[in-house]
């Protein structure tokens, strides 16, 4: 991609309002969340597949996210990254394709409640570090207007998914998966930005060394970037 081109994307992406239809039910101001449907997944037996619906009070998500804010939205992957390394990952591979990225790391796998309501940790006393950064970059990732967004953890039975915008795609592997998808052409922009994002705000400042690889490609050994977005004291 050229560089005015890229620029381009940017500006188009950061124009893109938080309100889709892909999260139109998640931000639904003072309703209660119903609990969520779980079915036998397709791929093995035992699999649990999370396709329930959950909201949070709009008025709490803005005000938290106004104390944790990307300048770049398509720098939710950061924040995605650090949660990575906090379960312990050692090998994190970003893939694209036409419709858009998957994030894949081991290390421990994502808690089962962040399954069934990812903003759990944002807004639960008892939340994680690790969980409030994963309900960060979901945030973050909504001002891009993605159509489908899906996280997978675990491995054998107790593999679950959450799945926006679909059924699940993930494959029945061992290895924490986190997908966003975006329409039409969109999708190869939109994963291709992102993916600089990443590389430009990649830098040292935070223990772990990990191994990053885009796309097969080893993009930098070393520590995930904690400086370059501040939680500003959450």
């Amino acid at each position: 991609m050229s560089a005015a081109l890229g620029r381009l994307a940017a500006a188009w992406l950061a124009r893109r309002g938080p309100a889709t239809a892909l999260f139109d039910g998640l931000f639904s101001r003072g309703e209660s969340a119903p609990p969520p449907t779980r079915r036998t997944g397709p791929a093995v037996d035992g699999e649990i597949v999370e396709t329930g619906t959950f909201r949070i009070d709009t008025a709490r998500a803005l005000e938290k996210l106004s104390r944790f804010q990307l300048e770049d939205p398509c720098e939710f992957l950061l924040p995605w990254l650090r949660a990575a390394v906090r379960g312990g990952a050692v090998v994190i591979d970003l893939k694209t394709n036409s419709r858009g990225l998957t994030l894949e790391f081991d290390g421990e796998p994502l808690p089962a409640r962040l399954l069934s309501d990812p903003f759990a940790g944002l807004f639960g006393e008892d939340g994680t570090e690790r969980e409030r950064e994963l309900a960060y970059g979901l945030l973050a990732s909504a001002r891009l207007s993605p159509s489908r967004v899906e996280w997978a953890s675990g491995q054998g039975p107790s593999r679950a998914w959450l799945s926006l915008g679909g059924p699940s795609k993930s494959n029945p592997g061992p290895r924490t998966a986190l997908a966003v998808e975006w329409s039409g052409l969109l999708g190869r922009l939109a994963a291709r930005r992102c993916v600089q994002a990443v590389e430009q705000a990649w830098a040292y400042g935070m223990a772990g060394k990990v191994s990053f690889h885009v796309d097969g490609r080893l993009s930098l050994a070393g520590d995930v970037p904690y400086g370059a977005v501040a939680s500003k004291g959450l």
